[in-house]
C-alpha cells in the first residue's frame, strides 16, 4: 500500500484508502475553506513522529484542495514531497514555488523563474525573489497553500536571519499558507516566540481503537483477506493488543500486517530493509544527537522492545536510578521516550517511535539473539492464535520448500515463528528447512541461523555429561520455547552447580508457574539450604506434599527437628506423612524417638512399622537398636541379610560390623569394616563409632588383627586411639609384656576405664 511512499499510490487509491486521520484532515480542510485568507493566515503545522501518517494526510489534503472547484478559482495548492534536499535557504524556496507554478498551473506564470534567476546574485536575491513571486500573484489574484512536508527539518536548515524574514513575508502578506508537517517538537526549531504565534500545531497521536479497526479492515479488503473482518468482530482484545504494541502508529501497523500475509516471496521483508537504509542517517543523527548517557538508556529501553522500568534500565546500564530518571524526563521531552502510567509510582518507559525500535533492532541487534526479531515475534504472538501460528509456521515451510522466498525473509520469518509457541518438531523441521535454503541462497545467513530447540537440548544434555557446566547453561538459555522441564534444568543448575540462588528461584518459579510440580519440593530445599528461609522453606514443602510428594513432609519433619529444635512440629509432620504412607517418616519418627526422647519401645515400634514396608534404613537402625539393647543378635543379623546392599550409607557398614562381630562372624565383620577403617574421613570425623568397633573387636579376642591394624593402618590409628591400644595390651600382656607398661600415668585411669568397658562387653555381646 507503499506506506513509505503514499504519493506513489494514484489520486483514486490514496482516497479510497484513506480511512484514518479523517478529524484532523476534516478540521484543517474546514480552516482552508473558511478562510480567504484577507487577514494574515494562521499556519498549521502537523506534528508526529514518523510513520503516524503526516505525509498521507497532507497529500490527501492536498488532492481534496486541488479538486474543490470554488477554491481553484483564487487557491492554488502546492506539494512539496517529504526530503526537499535543495531547499537549504528560503530563496530556494521561493524558486521551488516558482517551479512547481510553472509545471503545474496555466501559462500565466511561464518564465517567473527566469525572472527570479535574472535579478542581481547579491545579498537582497532572496527577496528579490519573493517580491516577483509576491507581484505574479497578486496580478494573477491567486494566493497559494504550500503543503511542505518535513518542515521543521527545512526550517533547520535556515540561518535566523532567513527565518526572520520568512516570518515577516508570512506576516505580512496575506498571499501564502504553509500547512507543514514535522517530526520533531516544532518549539526544538530555530524560530521564535513571535513566528510560533502565528502557527497552530495539530498533534497526532496514536491511533484510538475505533481508527486501529478501521484501518485493519481496510487492510483485510485491500488484500483479500476475510480473516481480518472475523477477527474485529469476534476479538477486539487482539486489536487492541496490536494497538498497544504498534503505539497506534499506522505504518507500523501496516509494515506488520504487509509481512504477514506475505508467505510466499517475502517481497515485503524487502520493503522494510529498504525503507531501514533509507530512514539510517535521519536515526543515527538522532542517536548522535543524545549525551553519551541517553545513547545508553535509548540502547536499553530499545533492546527490550518491551516496556521496561527505571530498576531494569539502571541495571542494564550500571547507572544509579535517579541519573536514570533524570535523563528520561529529557528523552521524554524531546519525544524519544514516552512514559506508560502505572497504578504505583514506578512507570515504564519505551521509545516512542516503534518504527524507531524496529531498525534499532534490525540494525544492533546481535546475531541470533531473539532481541532482533522480538517486535515480529510479539506481533505473531499478538495477532495470532495458537492454532494460527501452527498454520502460519506450516504455510512457511512449504514457502521455503518451493525456494522462491527473498533470503532474508526467509532467514528473519523463521527465526520469529521459532520463538513463538509453535510445537517443537515443527520448529526443528522449519529450522532445518531454513537451513538447506541458505547454504543455496546464502551461505553468509547461516550464521545468523539459530539452532533449533531439540538441536540446543541435545547440546546440552552432551555439555552437562562433560560436566562443562558453563556450556549447558548457554544452550538452556537459548531455548527459545523453555518448557516447564527447561526451566527446572535452569533451576537446578543455577543452584546445585553454579551456586547461584537466586537465578534458581528464578528459574524455578517460572517451572513451578507453568506446572512442573517436582520443582516445589526443589525450591522448599532452596529456601531451607541456601537461603535459611524457612518460613518459605514451610510453605513450599507443605505445597508439595499436597502435590503427592511424600519427601516434602520427611523434609519439613526433618527440618524442624535438626534445625528449628522444635520437636512437637517435627513429629506433627512426621506422623501427617505417616499417614500418607510414608516410610521414611516412619524412620525419621523412630529416630526421635530413640535420639531425643530415648523412648526405645516407641522407636522399635516405628522402625518396625517401616521395615515391613522395606525401608533399607529402617531395617538397619532396627538392628543398631536390637544391637545397643543387647537382644535379638539373630534377628539383628536377618534384619540387615535383608537390607543387602540395597542401603550404601557408611554407617550401615558400621551397624554390619558390629553385628557381625556380635554374632562371631569375625572374617565377614572385617571385610565389612574395610568400608570405614580404610577411610581417612570417618577415621578423622567418626570417633564415636571406630572407638566402640575397635573395642568390640578386643572384646571378641581379635587380637592379632587389632593389633596388626594398629601398626599397619595408613592413617596411624595407633595414636589417634592410644588408650585403646593400651587397653589391647593389657589383654595381650602374657605375649607383650613389656608394651602394656609403656603407657603414660597421664592415661592409664581412661585405659583402666576402657578396660572395665570391654569386659562390660564381653558379657553383654557374648
Amino acid at each position: 500500500m507503499n506506506i513509505y511512499n503514499p504519493a506513489n499510490q494514484t489520486r483514486s487509491e490514496l482516497i479510497d484508502n484513506y480511512v484514518v486521520r479523517l478529524k484532523e484532515f476534516r478540521e484543517i480542510y474546514h480552516i482552508i475553506q473558511s478562510d480567504d485568507m484577507t487577514d494574515p493566515p494562521r499556519h498549521i503545522i502537523v506534528q508526529g513522529q514518523r510513520g503516524s501518517g503526516k505525509t498521507t494526510l497532507l497529500l490527501r489534503l492536498y488532492y481534496e484542495v486541488k479538486d474543490d472547484d470554488r477554491l481553484n478559482k483564487w487557491l492554488i495548492p502546492i506539494r512539496f514531497d517529504e526530503e526537499q534536499y535543495n531547499i537549504r535557504t528560503v530563496y530556494k524556496l521561493w524558486e521551488n514555488i516558482a517551479i512547481y507554478l510553472e509545471d503545474e498551473i496555466d501559462n500565466g506564470f511561464y518564465g517567473l523563474l527566469e525572472k527570479m534567476r535574472s535579478t542581481p546574485d547579491d545579498k537582497n536575491y532572496e527577496q528579490n525573489c519573493y517580491q516577483i513571486l509576491k507581484e505574479k500573484l497578486i496580478a494573477e489574484k491567486r494566493k497559494l497553500v504550500v503543503f511542505a512536508d518535513n518542515f521543521g527539518d527545512m526550517l533547520n536548515k535556515f540561518t535566523k536571519d532567513e527565518i526572520q524574514r520568512l516570518h515577516q513575508n508570512l506576516a505580512n502578506d496575506n498571499l501564502i499558507r504553509i500547512i507543514g508537517a514535522s517530526s520533531v517538537p516544532f518549539w526544538s526549531t530555530n524560530i521564535d516566540e513571535a513566528f510560533l504565534s502565528l502557527i497552530k500545531i495539530i498533534q497526532l497521536e496514536e491511533l484510538d481503537p475505533k481508527e486501529t479497526t478501521d484501518l485493519l479492515l481496510n487492510l483485510g479488503e485491500y488484500y483479500q483477506t476475510n480473516s481480518v473482518k472475523e477477527i474485529v468482530q469476534k476479538e477486539k482484545g487482539r486489536v487492541e493488543a496490536l494497538r498497544r504494541l504498534t503505539g497506534g502508529v499506522p505504518r507500523t501497523i501496516v509494515l506488520l500486517y504487509e509481512i504477514f500475509i506475505d508467505n510466499e516471496s517475502g517481497d515485503s521483508f524487502r520493503d522494510l530493509e529498504a525503507i531501514l537504509d533509507r530512514v539510517t542517517p535521519l536515526y543515527k543523527h538522532r542517536m548522535d544527537d543524545l549525551s553519551p548517557q541517553q545513547q545508553e538508556i535509548v540502547h536499553a529501553i530499545a533492546m527490550s522492545w518491551d516496556a521496561v522500568g527505571v530498576r531494569e534500565i539502571a541495571h542494564e546500564t550500571r547507572m544509579e536510578s535517579k541519573a536514570v530518571s533524570a535523563q528520561l524526563k529529557l528523552l521524554e521531552m524531546g519525544r524519544v521516550v514516552s512514559r506508560i502510567k502505572t497504578n504505583i509510582k514506578n512507570h515504564l518507559y519505551q521509545l516512542n517511535e516503534r518504527f524507531f525500535n524496529i531498525w534499532y533492532l534490525m540494525r544492533y541487534g546481535r546475531k541470533k539473539d531473539r532481541n532482533r526479531v522480538l517486535w515480529l515475534v510479539r506481533f505473531l504472538e499478538n495477532w495470532c492464535s495458537s492454532a494460527e501460528l501452527i498454520l502460519r509456521a506450516e504455510s512457511h515451510l512449504l514457502a521455503l520448500k518451493k525456494r522462491s522466498m527473498y533470503d532474508k525473509h526467509a532467514l528473519f520469518m523463521t527465526e520469529a515463528l521459532s520463538h513463538t509457541a509453535i510445537p517443537e518438531d515443527l520448529q526443528y523441521l522449519m529450522i532445518r528447512e531454513t537451513r538447506r535454503f541458505l547454504k543455496e541462497r546464502n551461505q553468509e545467513l547461516l550464521d545468523e541461523l539459530s539452532k533449533s530447540d531439540r538441536e540446543l537440548y541435545n547440546s546440552f544434555a552432551h555439555h552437562y555429561a562433560e560436566k562443562n557446566y558453563d556450556k549447558a547453561l548457554i544452550n538452556l538459555l537459548e531455548i527459545r520455547n523453555k518448557t516447564d522441564f527447561v526451566n527446572g534444568m535452569l533451576g537446578f543448575l543455577y543452584e546445585i552447580h553454579l551456586s547461584d540462588s537466586n537465578k534458581a528461584e528464578q528459574y524455578y518459579l517460572k517451572a513451578i508457574e507453568m506446572g512442573n510440580k517436582s520443582m516445589i519440593y526443589n525450591l522448599a530445599n532452596l529456601y531451607e539450604s541456601d537461603r535459611n528461609d524457612f518460613l518459605n522453606a514451610e510453605k513450599y514443602y507443605l505445597l508439595s506434599s499436597q502435590k503427592g510428594n511424600d519427601k516434602a513432609l520427611v523434609k519439613l519433619g526433618m527440618m524442624f527437628e535438626h534445625k528449628l529444635n522444635n520437636y512437637e512440629k517435627a513429629i506433627k509432620y512426621y506422623k501427617q506423612g505417616i499417614k500418607a504412607g510414608s516410610t521414611d517418616c516412619m524412620n525419621c519418627l523412630g529416630l526421635l524417638c530413640q535420639n531425643i526422647y530415648k523412648e526405645y519401645d516407641q522407636a522399635q515400634a516405628y522402625y518396625t512399622m517401616a521395615a515391613k514396608k522395606g525401608n533399607v534404613e529402617a531395617l538397619n537402625n532396627l538392628a543398631w537398636l536390637y544391637f545397643i539393647r543387647k537382644e535379638h543378635k539373630t534377628a539383628a543379623l536377618t534384619l540387615l541379610n535383608q537390607a543387602g546392599d540395597k542401603y550404601q550409607e557408611m554407617t550401615n557398614a558400621y551397624v554390619w560390623s558390629m553385628v557381625l562381630l556380635w554374632n562371631n562372624k569375625f572374617d565377614k565383620a572385617i571385610r565389612k569394616s574395610k568400608e570405614f577403617i580404610d577411610n581417612e574421613r570417618v577415621i578423622t570425623n567418626f570417633s564415636r563409632g571406630i572407638q566402640p568397633y575397635l573395642m568390640m573387636l578386643i572384646a571378641k579376642k581379635q587380637y592379632n588383627y587389632i593389633h596388626d591394624l594398629f601398626r599397619k593402618n595408613k592413617f596411624n590409628i595407633r595414636d589417634k586411639y592410644k588408650p585403646i591400644y593400651y587397653a589391647l595390651m593389657y589383654f595381650m600382656r602374657e605375649s607383650k609384656p613389656d608394651e602394656y607398661i609403656r603407657m603414660g600415668s597421664e592415661i592409664k585411669q581412661t585405659v583402666d576405664e576402657i578396660i572395665a568397658q570391654i569386659h562390660q562387653m564381653q558379657t553383654d555381646y557374648a
